[in-house]
């Protein structure tokens, strides 16, 4: 084999080996923008009422569990779902509550009757915490389970420095066979 096609084709790997590492971690998830808000705006009803349905970890309607309203540190209310796993909280006035169970908590911004944005919902559903949900840009679990026991890096950051090494290792050793034969 030439000598010359080998060095060619060394120094290629090992630019790929040492550039892969940078191109697999450019596209990193995006920080939540500033812009981006954790509450859920919710639209009271008349006379500040606000209605909310609690779910079970399996989407159906949780009946007769404990839910507590705060605003800030003070608690507003404590009730208990209906057998819909429907709830009401009357005499609330705008602003900025937590609803809480034993299923989960929520932000909610709520807006007085009448002033609440477009957006906003007429009830507040509040939904377990679970730690299984699936983002798009991270939904492949074998990937996470791999990347979370390997102190963060992920499997495709492990063949790209596995790559670079080998490339390294294999132009230096071409370059040290290729000194020896010389005359």
């Amino acid at each position: 084999m030439n000598l010359h096609f080998f060095r060619h084709k060394m120094i290629c790997l090992t630019a790929i080996g040492i550039l892969m590492p940078q191109i697999i971690l450019a596209a990193a998830p995006k920080a939540k923008s500033a812009q981006q808000s954790i509450f859920t705006d919710i639209a009271l009803h008349d006379g500040g009422v606000l209605v909310g349905r609690l779910a079970g970890r399996d989407s159906a309607m949780v009946a007769n569990k404990e839910i507590t309203v705060r605003r800030e540190t003070e608690v507003i209310a404590k009730i208990a779902t209906d057998k819909n796993g429907q709830f009401i909280v009357n005499g609330l006035r705008g602003g900025i509550y937590q609803i809480e169970s034993e299923y989960g908590v929520g932000q909610f911004r709520a807006w007085a009757p009448q002033t609440a944005p477009p957006t906003a919902h007429q009830v507040a559903f509040l939904v377990p915490n679970n730690e299984n949900v699936v983002r798009g840009q991270w939904g492949f679990p074998a990937y996470n389970r791999l990347r979370d026991t390997a102190g963060g890096v992920g499997p495709w950051t492990w063949v790209a420095i596995g790559a670079a090494v080998a490339g390294i290792t294999i132009g230096v050793v071409a370059l040290t066979e290729s000194n020896d034969s010389s005359p």
